[in-house]
């Protein structure tokens, strides 16, 4: 009888090793298959980037907007080698009547006086004429915005000369350039005329110089003497929008 209970003692035990056996097996199975996973997923941290240093905001702009003070028109051959004047308009209009380029016929110009900006040249970094263009006739128009020659009539005098050289223009650069098509609001960069204006020139082309300070006349023409007809008419004076740096000692 003892044999037979040796052998079922050890058939007990091998059957207890074989349970356990499995048990750590199993475990140990579910453990691996956790982690590797685990382990081919891992993304290592970072630390957060440092924040860039933002840029500072653009520095503020002081507008200043002015309209035409003072208006004349001429009228004349298309080089407005020789003109007559008219003071203060009723119609602000310019015109082109001109037919071969050989025979050029007549046009009509608009004179206009506007204040200064009160930065110092070099601080306006904008300048923009506006127009209200009320009506065309033909085109497309091309009006040309020049620096005027008769700086006498800024302060209502006409030129020593008389009224012959009342649209005469001290240079044709720098200028500004008006493509009219239609009736509408127009604007046109007179940046650079306004600050060599206000700096008192020298032009580029004629190197002539200004009083600093004198009041800007612009004349408002055709911008050539070539083939052509058409009327632009204005709403209103125009009127000149300066933005400037404020702060500015230039």
């Amino acid at each position: 009888m003892r044999q037979p209970d040796r052998q079922r003692r050890r058939v007990v035990l091998a059957a207890v090793a074989g349970v356990v056996a499995l048990g750590a097996g199993g475990v140990a199975a579910l453990t691996s298959g956790a982690a590797s996973p685990g382990r081919a997923t891992a993304v290592p941290s970072s630390s957060p980037a440092a924040p860039s240093a933002a840029a500072p905001p653009p520095a503020p702009l002081v507008v200043q907007n002015v309209q035409a003070t003072r208006l004349y028109t001429a009228r004349g051959d298309a080089f407005f080698d020789t003109s007559t004047l008219q003071r203060d308009p009723q119609e602000l209009v310019v015109t082109k009547q001109v037919g071969e380029q050989l025979r050029p016929q007549d046009a009509g110009a608009l004179l206009v006086v506007l204040p200064l900006a009160a930065s110092a040249p070099a601080c306006v970094q904008q300048a923009s004429l506006a127009l209200d263009v009320a009506a065309t006739i033909g085109g497309p128009a091309e009006v040309g915005i020049y620096p005027g020659a008769a700086t006498s009539l800024v302060a209502g005098r006409l030129p020593p000369s008389g009224e012959a050289d009342v649209a005469a223009i001290l240079d044709n650069r720098p200028r500004g350039v008006a493509e009219v098509t239609g009736p509408g609001p127009v604007e046109v960069d007179v940046t650079a005329l306004a600050r060599t204006w206000t700096a008192g020139g020298p032009f580029p082309s004629t190197g002539r110089e200004i009083e600093p300070g004198t009041p800007m006349l612009l004349v408002l023409r055709p911008t050539g003497a070539g083939p052509g007809t058409w009327t632009v008419t204005l709403a209103s004076p125009p009127a000149l929008t300066y933005r400037s740096t404020p702060g500015c000692r230039a």
